[in-house]
């Protein structure tokens, strides 16, 4: 059975319920005060190896600052502080950088009767990022007021990462593996000359770039030398060997560029897999037993490389919408074999001195047209019908062509179609820009594209020889070209 409170108790209690509401609003008038706050600006920064950055220190919520005694602390293996600004109306009595310290210090008083309130920056440093890491701003600070007092405040410091954008192997890193393996997303690894031998796995997108062509990877396993397995990948001006590998490049995602390198392989220089959206521009492809294999991808891009001395130069298989384009592809026993693939472009290559040239098996609706063909046996076409071979006006140059132009426009008028297909075959090697078939490109080639400038093929001015890069437009694209053979 409970027991009824004492008259003590009551009273006590009555005291502490009249207490509480005014110690109440005492806890919410404190609250309700602004705390001075000092603090780096920006609080947290991610800078790369090497670049310039500033934060700056600032003070909020302060009231009647007169004065302010700052030291900003960092680690001197990471960053490098190069620049200390004092911000008006502060002025600058004493500054200093002591970079081997590690430390910047800031003394500063206004001058006598003047005083702030609210938020002031009081300095900017700038830094230098010198290795990769991670550095504490760490604020040390004395703020006075008018009548010289201690001001409260609550202290920020700062937070810098630094990265390494771009790795340097050796320097950075031993092999272009290790460099691999470090780098994050979106990193550019530069190699210095010399001979690696490794074979890479390329799995972040990362921009690889060679110094030159004396950066040589050389394979010691049967791997693929360089094996891209993630998409949007560089790779850019590497001698690549193949002593040990079957495999040069193999690439079996999409979104890559391979450009401006030398590959040398006993078997497969590059082999692009079930994948979409690569560019294989620049690049010399020899000795291999094939150059280039695509098999079961689509919209790769082959442009502008010199495919020479290889059994097979470029193998196209089960493959749609592939561009070969501007190629060299010389001295192989097979230029160009294309085999279940449709949709395909192969344009304005020079394809000489091979056995074969063109061999579709299976393959149709391509677009193949302005090639010039010099070779011991042009062309093979086994169940691969419906391709065109023209653009209505021009087909291709073929070397052993025997026809006439009665006409002398440049195309030949007898003994078609030749080589069973063309109706339009060139009577001399194709020059992209020789719109008129005279063997020059000049003012009376630029005279004809302004005729037909800015046209559509459904117009009446449309001219297709002047459609250079085929897209069925004429405008800059197409005077671009044109001046790239310009008097030549």
């Amino acid at each position: 059975m409970k027991s009824k409170p004492t008259t003590v108790t009551l009273i006590l209690l009555v005291l502490i319920l009249s207490i509480i509401p005014q110690n109440a609003l005492i806890y919410r008038k404190i609250l309700a005060q602004k705390i001075a706050t000092l603090y780096v600006d920006p609080q947290s920064t991610t800078v790369y190896k090497d670049q310039i950055f500033t934060v700056t220190i600032t003070i909020s919520n302060v009231t009647d600052l007169h004065s302010v005694d700052l030291k900003l602390e960092y680690d001197t293996t990471i960053l490098d502080a190069t620049n200390l600004q004092v911000i008006t109306p502060w002025p600058e009595n004493i500054t200093e950088i002591n970079d081997p310290a590690g430390y910047v210090l800031v003394n500063s008083t206004l001058p006598p009767s003047v005083s702030l309130n609210g938020t002031t920056t009081v300095a900017s440093i700038t830094f230098k990022a010198i290795n990769p890491g991670n550095s504490i701003l760490t604020l040390r600070a004395t703020l006075l007021n008018s009548t010289n007092e201690l001001i409260p405040f609550v202290r920020r410091d700062g937070e810098v990462t630094v990265k390494l954008h771009t790795i340097k192997v050796p320097s950075d890193c031993p092999t272009i593996q290790e460099a691999i393996n470090f780098a994050e997303e979106g990193y550019t690894i530069y190699v210095l000359e010399g001979i690696y031998n490794e074979n890479i796995v390329i799995n972040k997108s990362l921009t690889i770039i060679a110094e030159n062509s004396n950066t040589i990877i050389n394979a010691t396993s049967p791997n693929p030398t360089v094996n891209i397995t993630t998409p949007n990948v560089n790779l850019i001006g590497f001698t690549i060997i193949n002593n040990q590998s079957s495999i040069s490049i193999n690439i079996m995602s999409g979104g890559n560029k391979i450009q401006n390198n030398i590959i040398i392989s006993r078997n497969i220089g590059i082999k692009i897999l079930q994948s979409k959206n690569n560019f294989i521009t620049k690049n010399t492809i020899t000795n291999c037993s094939i150059g280039l294999l695509s098999y079961k991808v689509a919209e790769i891009y082959i442009l502008s490389n010199e495919i020479t001395k290889n059994t097979d130069g470029i193998m196209i298989q089960d493959s749609m919408q592939i561009r070969i384009e501007n190629n060299k592809i010389q001295n192989n026993t097979y230029a160009i074999k294309m085999q279940n693939s449709t949709e395909n472009k192969i344009a304005r290559n020079e394809i000489y001195k091979n056995e074969y040239g063109l061999i579709l098996s299976n393959s149709t609706n391509n677009y193949i047209l302005r090639n010039n063909l010099q070779n011991t046996f042009q062309l093979s076409l086994e169940n691969s019908t419906l391709n065109t071979w023209d653009n209505g006006v021009e087909g291709n140059y073929w070397s052993d062509y025997t026809g006439q132009d009665a006409n002398g426009d440049g195309i030949g008028d007898t003994e078609l179609p030749c080589q069973g297909v063309d109706y339009h075959p060139l009577m001399n090697p194709y020059i992209s820009g020789d719109v008129n078939h005279d063997g020059y490109i000049d003012s009376s080639d630029l005279g004809v594209l302004g005729t037909a400038w800015n046209s559509l093929p459904s117009d009446p001015s449309w001219n297709p020889c002047c459609d250079l890069n085929e897209d069925e437009a004429i405008d800059s694209s197409d005077l671009g070209m044109m001046g790239i053979n310009w008097a030549k």
